[in-house]
């Protein structure tokens, strides 16, 4: 197993809570672990074993079903959520907005803005997430409108429409 694991590093718990068996691709070895992060760029996962220690293992080692079980728990800890609250009015609407910032910093951003209630014109929202971060809030949208949650190289991670939610990229 000593080909799994590389230099420990210090990575943000954030845990999915779930242990499962990880596979070597080219050994068949396997891992009993916890996910419990990614690294920024990718390219390794982090693994909490039963004894508490983490490690980190490079994604391309692993089997393409573990490949594919990182990527979506990486995404599913990135989210936003939009609900319609009461009735549209004079071309807005009011929304509530949740949103998760998982493993890494997020910008969560609507557009083409938000009503502002002091000058009753659109002002841009934008919010800058850390990781681990929640935010809720309440703003008046026109009726048309999309809100977007991308990570720091402005990817898309998750987004809303008006009229649908678009899902995860």
């Amino acid at each position: 197993m000593r080909y799994l694991y590389v230099l420990a590093m210090l990575c943000s718990a954030l845990s999915a809570g779930e242990v499962r068996t990880f596979t070597d691709e080219e050994t068949e070895r396997t891992l009993q672990a916890e996910m419990v992060g990614k690294s920024p760029d990718g390219q390794s996962v982090s693994l909490k074993l039963s004894s508490g220690r983490v490690v980190i293992v490079k994604l391309e080692r692993l089997t393409k079903e573990d490949q594919t079980y990182v990527e979506r728990w990486v995404k599913a800890m990135d989210q936003v959520t939009c609900r319609v609250e009461g009735k549209p009015y004079d071309g807005y609407k009011r929304i509530s907005v949740a949103a998760i910032s998982g493993t890494g910093d997020t910008v969560l951003d609507i557009q083409p803005g938000v009503l502002s209630t002091e000058s009753m014109a659109l002002v841009p929202y934008t919010r800058n997430l850390k990781a681990g971060e929640k935010i809720r809030d309440s703003v008046t949208v026109p009726n048309r409108y999309t809100v977007t949650l991308r990570d720091e190289h402005g990817h898309i991670l998750d987004e809303e429409k008006y009229n649908r939610k678009t899902g995860m990229k």
